[in-house]
């Protein structure tokens, strides 16, 4: 896809290296200068993931507006899974490249396959105050709503907004004891915590 900037995620084996050298050469044919290597660990999924997010918070402070599209075409199903983390977390636009020899008659637009992933409140535009509700609940072994307003010094009322959201994003979950409503910070809310906190 066209972009301002590429960043390629590579490992020094050989097929990958000559893949990607293949790909920056043709971009370099077509006038595209902004591109960047960045060496990962394919087989390390927490460190893939956090690369990304490091590309992306560096990318958001020089242009709060910027798009962010991530392509797994290629990598270890590892990178592949890690991709579509970081795409869930950050709200890029996953996609994938289908093989031109296995489709021949497709046009190029027609290879390139939009992969759908939930969407959560943007990190980087995310108020101290929703941050510190959801790294609250993501650090309690599951809290109180009301004792969660008190911690936060607020009411009920003016954090459900933000619950709300955490909700249906799948950072939170909510259970019942009594008449108390209880808050759980899922897999992927505590993901997304130990990220904020490491840019922080």
């Amino acid at each position: 896809m066209p972009a301002d900037k590429y960043y390629f995620l590579y490992n020094e084996n050989e097929k990958c290296m000559e893949a990607m050298e293949k790909v920056i050469n043709t971009l370099i044919k077509i006038g595209q200068k902004d591109m960047y290597r960045e060496k990962i660990d394919p087989f390390d999924y927490s460190s893939v993931i956090g690369k990304i997010m490091e590309i992306h918070h560096c990318e958001m402070k020089l242009d709060p507006e910027s798009r962010f599209y991530i392509n797994f075409t290629s990598g270890t199903n590892i990178v592949a899974g890690a991709c579509c983390s970081a795409s869930y977390f950050i709200g890029a636009t996953l996609y994938y490249v289908m093989n031109t020899d296995a489709f021949p008659d497709k046009r190029k637009s027609e290879l390139i396959k939009i992969i759908q992933t939930p969407k959560i409140p943007d990190i980087e535009k995310m108020k101290p105050f929703a941050k510190d509700i959801l790294k609250k609940i993501c650090a309690s072994n599951g809290i109180e709503l009301k004792n969660l307003a008190d911690f936060m010094q607020s009411s009920p009322q003016k954090i459900n907004h933000h619950l709300n959201s955490f909700l249906e994003s799948g950072l939170i979950s909510k259970s019942k004891n009594g008449r108390n409503v209880v808050l759980n910070g899922t897999q992927q809310g505590k993901m997304l915590c130990t990220w904020m906190s490491e840019d922080e």
